[in-house]
């Protein structure tokens, strides 16, 4: 049998810096794609809460749901301005479509960090689902069941991926598309 003079087991220093190497650039790969991959989920949570939110309104307008022993004119929501990455919901106290001081706010929702939300066009930030109708109809300062649809967008900057609500004004149907409509 031949053995070899001056051979010793264990690692030499080139052998252990190439193994640092490759386990930090795999650490480096995980820590980045967590983190892409948890803001397209805050995305996706986004478009799902937006979505749930919308039916919530339909739902209190169709069922004339009290709000402090009041039965609002509508169940509304308000985007402040385009690009927002808030929005609100409220009830319309007092009979005008519009948001404003005299309403009762029910929730002010904040979007994740790379979500923002767009009317299209930007004079359909503010709608309600009016209270007291046999059909879902959609209002607003025009008056009720005016018009075709209401469009939002929902855009996750990163990438630019859009989602779109489409909300017809006359039965108050709500859509949610996988892509920017039209398109």
């Amino acid at each position: 049998m031949l053995k070899l003079k001056g051979y010793k087991s264990g690692f030499t220093l080139v052998e252990a810096i190439v193994s640092i190497a490759i386990i930090a650039i795999m650490a480096t790969i995980v820590y980045f794609g967590i983190n892409g991959f948890g803001d397209k989920k805050k995305f996706e949570l986004d478009v799902n809460s937006f979505a749930a939110n919308l039916q919530m309104l339909r739902t209190s307008a169709l069922a004339s749901a009290e709000i402090d022993s009041v039965i609002p004119t509508g169940y509304c929501f308000y985007i402040e301005n385009q690009d927002a990455t808030e929005y609100i919901t409220y009830a319309d106290l007092n009979g005008n479509y519009q948001y404003d001081a005299n309403d009762e706010i029910i929730e002010t929702v904040s979007l994740a960090f790379q979500t923002q939300i767009q009317p299209d066009p930007i004079d359909n930030n503010d709608f309600c689902f009016a209270v007291g109708q046999s059909i879902d109809v959609i209002c607003d300062e025009t008056g009720c069941g005016q018009g075709d649809t209401i469009l939002l967008r929902l855009i996750f900057k990163e990438t630019n991926e859009q989602k779109s609500a489409i909300i017809s004004k006359t039965i108050g149907k709500i859509q949610i598309y996988e892509h920017a409509w039209p398109y």
